[in-house]
C-alpha cells in the first residue's frame, strides 16, 4: 500500500499549481490591481481570497483523503481523538468555502457584465467584505452539526486501500444529502448567471461599435462558464456519493469520494491556469513581470499583430474603393 505513480503525479501537479496560484496572486496584488479598472478590483480581491482558500482545501484534501487512503499514519488517523473530532468539519468546510468563492466570483462578473452602472454604484468595499463573510459563514452554519462528530477508518479490500468516513451512518447520510442539495443549488445559480453572461456577450458581439467591450467581456464570460462546469461535476460526484450512502455501499461511496476529490482539484487549481489562458493581456503582463526578458517577445508580437491588422484594413479599403 502507498501512493501509486498516478498519485505521485497528482501530488506534484498540486504542488506546482499551488505555487503558480501564489505567483498569480502576488502579481495581481502588486501590479494588476493598481493598473486595472476599478470595476475589476473586487474580482481580483475575490480571486486572491479564493487562492488562499483553494490552497488550504488542496492541502486538507491531500491530508484527509489521499494520505489516509495510502495507509500512512494509520494509528494516528484511527485512534487520535483530536483528529477524529476535528476531521469531520475540515473534511467539508474547505470544499464549500471554495464553492462559495466560485459562486461569488460568478455573481460579481454577472452583475458587472449585465448591470454595469449599478455595479459601479453599489458594489463597494462593504459589499465585497459582506460576501467574503458569507463565503465563510454560510458553510459553517450549514455544517455546524459536524462539530464534535467523529470519523472512522475503513479498509476496502477491492482496492486495497483505506477510506475516511463518518463514524455515524446517520450523520454520513445527512452530510451527503446536504452536500447534494448544496452543490446542485450552487450549480443552478452559476448556470443561470453564466447563461445571462453569454446572452449579454452575444448582444455586444453583434454590435460592430462594441468590439472593444466584447473583447473585454469574453475572458470573464469564459471564466464563469468553465467555473459553472466545475460546479456541475462536483454536484454529480456528491449525487453518486449520496446514492452509495443510501445503498450502504462503502465501495460506491469510496469511488464517489474519488470523484469529489477530482472535481475539487479541477475547481481549485483551474483558476490560475484559466485566468492566464483566457486573458491574453494579463498573461503578457504576468510573464513580463516575472521574466522581464520576455518584454521584447511580446512587443514584437504586438507589432506583428498591429501590422497584420493594418494590412487587412488597407485591403478592405481597396476592395470597397
Amino acid at each position: 500500500m502507498g501512493p501509486s505513480t498516478i498519485d505521485i503525479i497528482f501530488l506534484i501537479f498540486k504542488i506546482i499549481s499551488i505555487i503558480l496560484y501564489f505567483f498569480v496572486m502576488w502579481f495581481i496584488y502588486r501590479k494588476e490591481m493598481k493598473e486595472d479598472t476599478e470595476s475589476n478590483k473586487s474580482f481580483y480581491i475575490n480571486f486572491i481570497i479564493n487562492g488562499f482558500v483553494d490552497s488550504f482545501d488542496i492541502l486538507m484534501m491531500t491530508f484527509l483523503l489521499d494520505v489516509t487512503r495510502w495507509g500512512w499514519f494509520y494509528e494516528y488517523f484511527k485512534y487520535n481523538e483530536e483528529f477524529i473530532r476535528w476531521s469531520p468539519i475540515f473534511s467539508y468546510l474547505p470544499i464549500f468555502w471554495c464553492e462559495m468563492g466560485n459562486l461569488i466570483i460568478t455573481f460579481n462578473r454577472f452583475v458587472a457584465l449585465n448591470f454595469p452602472f449599478k455595479y459601479k454604484l453599489y458594489w463597494t468595499k462593504k459589499v465585497t467584505i459582506f460576501l467574503i463573510l458569507i463565503q465563510f459563514l454560510l458553510p459553517l452554519i450549514v455544517y455546524h452539526y459536524l462539530i464534535g462528530e467523529q470519523t472512522k477508518m475503513n479498509y476496502l479490500e477491492e482496492c486495497n486501500c483505506y477510506s475516511l468516513s463518518m463514524a455515524s451512518s446517520v450523520i454520513s447520510q445527512k452530510n451527503n444529502i446536504t452536500a447534494t442539495i448544496y452543490t446542485h443549488t450552487v450549480f443552478i445559480l452559476t448556470f443561470v448567471m453564466s447563461i445571462c453572461n453569454i446572452i449579454k456577450f452575444k448582444k455586444f458581439a453583434k454590435n460592430k461599435h462594441s468590439n472593444k467591450e466584447s473583447r473585454t467581456m469574453l475572458p470573464f464570460v469564459l471564466y464563469c462558464s468553465i467555473i459553472c462546469f466545475s460546479t456541475l461535476f462536483l454536484a454529480l460526484a456528491y449525487t453518486i456519493k449520496m446514492v452509495g450512502t443510501i445503498l450502504k455501499s462503502e465501495n460506491v461511496r469510496a469511488n464517489a469520494q474519488s470523484y469529489v476529490t477530482i472535481s475539487m482539484l479541477c475547481m481549485t487549481v483551474i483558476h490560475p491556469y484559466l485566468l492566464l489562458f483566457i486573458n491574453g493581456r494579463l498573461r503578457k503582463k504576468f510573464f513580463i513581470y516575472y521574466i522581464p526578458c520576455t518584454r521584447k517577445f511580446f512587443s514584437d508580437e504586438v507589432t506583428i499583430h498591429k501590422t497584420t491588422q493594418q494590412r487587412n484594413a488597407d485591403v478592405n479599403r481597396r476592395r470597397t474603393g
